[in-house]
Formats: structure tokens, C-alpha cells, sequence
């Protein structure tokens, strides 16, 4: 039985997509470009569209069931995928799902990817937390802020 802190997360999540210049993960839908080309998009249906195939101990990265999955199985653990493309300047459209694990957690995008170890991320919680931030090596830091911002108010309450 998997713990409580398990988390899949669906369509791709948590720093998905590196090694492309704002490249996104699970790609659902890539905005065209200014030309109105779409340059990438993924419905998952097809294991062989690139992405990451990883299963350990620690986690797994697998397409099951229409969606790319992100499971992770250690607390204070970052997993990505990264398909086999370079792409520069675009705009990016992500659909992810939390299904399961705590609400305290991050996931998102990665872009301008040189190396798996040296990129930029947006990242969010579904708890409503959110950054920017940019990873070299095994240094990580938020660009701006000392700490993930909280939720905007929406003006609405919640009962």
C-alpha cells in the first residue's frame, strides 16, 4: 500500500518539461505561436510521443490510461520528464491534476532547460502557493521572493 504523502499527479506535473526554452510539460494544448502554428501537443494516447518512461523506489513517470502520470513516493522529492524537443519563445497551456497525497506540494513547468540540473521553473501548490524560481546544480532559489506567495484573494469566501 502506498503512503498518504504518494501523490500522482495528471497530466504531467511537477517540473515537467525541461531541456526546452519555456517548453512546458504535459502539453495538452501549446498555444500557436504568432504565426498560429502549433509547435507541440500531447494528448498522451501514445507512449512513444517522448516523454519519460521511469519507475524506482522514489517514483515513477509513466503514460497510463490517456495521461501521463508523475508519482512521488519521498517527501521533499522533485520528478520531471522531459520529451525529445528543443523549441524556443512559446506560449504554454498545461492541464494537471493532484489526485491524491498532501495539499502542501509543488508542481509545474520548467523552461530555458540547459541541462537537467540547470533551468527555470514556475511552480504552484494546490494549496494556491506560487514562484519562480531557477535550479543550477543542487542550488535552488526563488527569483524575487524570499518564499513561495500565498493565494491572491479572490474576493470570494469560502464556507
Amino acid at each position: 500500500m502506498r503512503s498518504p504523502r504518494s501523490v500522482w499527479l495528471i497530466p504531467l506535473v511537477l517540473l515537467a518539461l525541461a531541456a526546452l526554452a519555456c517548453q512546458a510539460p504535459l502539453i495538452k494544448n501549446l498555444l500557436p505561436s504568432q504565426s498560429g502554428k502549433i509547435l507541440f501537443q500531447d494528448d498522451f494516447s501514445a507512449p512513444s510521443s517522448g516523454w519519460n518512461r521511469v519507475t524506482t523506489t522514489k517514483g515513477q513517470t509513466d503514460y497510463a490510461d490517456g495521461v501521463y502520470r508523475i508519482f512521488v513516493n519521498e517527501p521533499n522529492l522533485d520528478i520531471w520528464s522531459m520529451p525529445k524537443l528543443k523549441l524556443t519563445d512559446v506560449r504554454i497551456e498545461v492541464d494537471a491534476l493532484k489526485v491524491g497525497g498532501e495539499r502542501d506540494n509543488r508542481f509545474g513547468i520548467i523552461c530555458r532547460a540547459i541541462s537537467v540540473d540547470s533551468f527555470y521553473t514556475f511552480i504552484v501548490s494546490s494549496d494556491g502557493y506560487y514562484g519562480i524560481g531557477k535550479i543550477q546544480g543542487q542550488d535552488y532559489h526563488l527569483i524575487g521572493m524570499d518564499a513561495l506567495q500565498p493565494p491572491r484573494p479572490s474576493g470570494l469566501a469560502r464556507l
